[in-house]
Parts: C-alpha cells; sequence; structure tokens
C-alpha cells in the first residue's frame, strides 16, 4: 500500500497546481467507493486484479478472499 500512496504522492507533486485540487478529489472518492464497496464501479482484469477509474486517476487494487481488506497496487494519473 505504501508504493501506491507514493505514486499518489508523486502524481500530485507533479500535475500542475490548477489540477491538484481534481486529484484530491479523485483520490478522496476512490477512498470512499474502496471502503464501501470496492468492486461495484471497478472493472476485473484477471488474476484478482481489479480496475477502478476516478478521473484523473485509475487505481489498481486486488481485494482480499475474505473482502474485507483493499490493497491498492498502483495508481496512474490520466490526463
Amino acid at each position: 500500500m505504501q508504493d501506491a500512496r507514493d505514486e499518489l504522492a508523486q502524481i500530485w507533486l507533479e500535475v500542475p497546481a490548477s489540477d491538484r485540487g481534481s486529484v484530491t478529489t479523485a483520490a478522496n472518492r476512490a477512498d470512499r467507493q474502496l471502503s464501501t464497496n470496492p468492486t461495484a464501479k471497478a472493472v476485473y482484469l484477471s488474476e484478482g486484479l481489479w480496475k477502478l477509474q476516478v478521473p484523473p486517476l485509475t487505481l489498481y487494487f486486488d481485494v482480499s478472499e475474505d473482502k474485507l481488506t483493499v490493497q491498492v497496487t498502483n495508481v496512474v494519473f490520466v490526463a
């Protein structure tokens, strides 16, 4: 999870200041979605990997078998 947090922090630092608000808003929306019903708006890719698009971010994550934990593996900024 720390790697994904680092990716998000790096994205926030690298985007123009005018885009930082949208990155923060998207990260907060993704956090709410992942904490309540992670797969509801996500797309299953393969081997337990899911993709959630919350523009301008795309998050890749997996859900534990017991569905009690979510681990975000990557965060990507999509302009």
